[in-house]
């Protein structure tokens, strides 16, 4: 993963928290779930930063967006139950893989907003790796 791609990630995500006039947290890891990078913004809670971490880490190992991941878990119990075991899969919406060529490379983390807001940042700080 680049400093160009991360970076393009964090600025556009900030850029849209600030149109949205709400503090967020943004992490990303890479394909191991290891956090490549962290920004809070001022005024971000405290909490954001472990709830954008874990979003980009399950986004990244399960290769899917969290708000998808949310909608087959509320089909899937058992599936549910297995994945409140684990502490560090977090299925509400905010979270995303990052794709590069076709490969996921990492992962997208949104936090501090309520979830339409994570999720509305992350996607258009996802497109904008596309332009």
């Amino acid at each position: 993963m680049t400093e160009e791609l991360i970076n393009k990630l964090i600025s556009t995500s900030i850029a849209e928290a600030k149109a949205l006039k709400i503090p967020i947290t943004i992490s990303i890891v890479d394909m191991g779930g290891h956090l490549t990078a962290l920004q809070r913004m001022e005024g971000a809670s405290f909490f954001s930063i472990d709830v954008s971490q874990k979003k980009a880490v399950t986004a990244s190992q399960l290769k899917a967006p969290t708000h998808i991941l949310q909608d087959i878990t509320q089909k899937m119990p058992e599936l549910e139950k297995a994945f409140a075991k684990n502490l560090s899969i977090l299925t509400i919406a905010g979270g995303f893989p990052i794709i590069k060529d076709g490969k996921i490379i990492g992962g997208l983390g949104i936090a501090g907003g309520d979830f339409n807001q994570d999720k509305t940042i992350g996607e258009k700080a996802i497109l904008a790796l596309s332009v």
